[in-house]
């Protein structure tokens, strides 16, 4: 599968990059070349404007969270990168390069994600025998400062998001001791499911793909068999709903939603909620937009017809979108069309369903 094509340079925008050493090379070998990789990184970083939130370097690889400033990130980085290789090869009497041809890079939502990527960089384990590693996670515990790191917004970030009045250094050992979730690290890793090069949830990439006069599409090629393109569907359902998630529940409650809201569970026939809505709105998507027929739909499901269906049935939805509605900051409306004797549910988040579907 080709890859997604970089995204135009973003101003002010929050990026995880990461890059891997070329094969039969070291990207430190002691540290004074630690150093010297932080002196330059921090020189780069001071003439282009952009602000260092978290890091974690070892012999074969490099992850930056990273913010830009007044200069193109993705540009610096390179010549980071070109000066590095300069630099160690002439000191090593070496000729090559040092990385491998193509970093990766994703834009994420910081509000959302700015907490979560640092956590996951911070607990990236160094391959073995790799000497030197240095991460930025000691930085912060000993409220240390290092040239070039700014640890402000993430210290603001977890204040905001600490609810009891416990000290910053034990809110700080609390989120940070606990490991990343592994769907967390998966989307991470991997991109959002609506767009690769993206982090955050369905109206942020929207937006940053608008400000890029792009577009969200869903391609189908006509090699494609119809499970292919059901799948690719479902994923990008999946990933709509479980930002829909996240904004409304709790952290323990969205957790378990979008654990259990994934490809191999939608296709096991279980009706544990809210499995069955979800079925339905990648039903609904998919041949709203004719990508496969109704009977191709239900074999790749498993189900009948009417079991399909049954997640869009106004009882069932209801039930949904009350779970939904507690834990969003919005008061409850009740839903025109909801049958006597439903619970009072909030209607935008009804109407965030239906965008899921209509790509609204």
């Amino acid at each position: 599968m080709p890859r997604a094509s970089r995204l135009p340079p973003l101003g002010s925008a929050s990026y995880y990059y990461r890059r891997s050493c070329a094969t039969d090379r070291q990207l430190v070998r002691d540290n004074e070349e630690l150093e010297l990789l932080l002196q330059t990184l921090s020189t780069v970083l001071r003439r282009s404007g952009a602000s260092l939130y978290a890091f974690h370097i070892d012999s074969a690889q490099l992850h930056f969270v990273i913010r830009a400033g007044s200069a193109p990130l993705v540009p610096t980085l390179g010549v980071f990168c070109h000066e590095l290789t300069r630099q160690l090869n002439h000191r090593r009497g070496e000729r090559g390069g040092l990385f491998v041809r193509r970093a990766r890079i994703t834009v994420f939502q910081p509000e959302v994600w700015l907490l979560r990527m640092v956590r996951y960089v911070h607990s990236i384990p160094p391959p073995a025998n790799s000497l030197p590693s240095l991460n930025s996670d000691g930085i912060y515990r000993t409220r240390g400062r290092m040239t070039g790191l700014t640890t402000t917004p993430v210290m603001r970030a977890l204040t905001s998001r600490n609810k009891r009045s416990s000290t910053l250094d034990d809110a700080y050992r609390d989120y940070f001791g606990t490991p990343p979730d592994p769907a967390e690290s998966h989307l991470i890793e991997h991109g959002s499911h609506e767009d690769s090069r993206i982090l955050g949830d369905h109206a942020f990439i929207t937006r940053v793909l608008q400000a890029q006069g792009l577009t969200q599409s869903f391609d189908v090629v006509e090699a494609d068999s119809p499970d292919e393109v059901i799948r690719r569907a479902a994923e990008l359902i999946i990933g709509r709903f479980h930002a829909l998630c996240r904004r409304c529940l709790s952290e323990r409650e969205a957790r378990d939603w979008i654990r259990h809201t994934n490809l191999e569970q939608l296709r096991s026939k279980s009706r544990r909620m809210p499995l069955p809505l979800v079925r339905a709105m990648i039903a609904e998507y998919v041949l709203l937009r004719r990508l496969a027929k109704r009977g191709e739909v239900e074999r790749y499901f498993g189900l009948h017809p009417k079991s399909l269906a049954a997640g869009l049935r106004r009882r069932y939805r209801s039930k949904v979108l009350v779970r939904l509605s507690r834990g969003s900051g919005m008061a409850p409306h009740l839903i025109p069309d909801a049958q006597s004797g439903a619970q009072r549910v909030n209607v935008q988040l009804l109407v965030d369903i239906v965008a899921i579907v209509f790509d609204r």
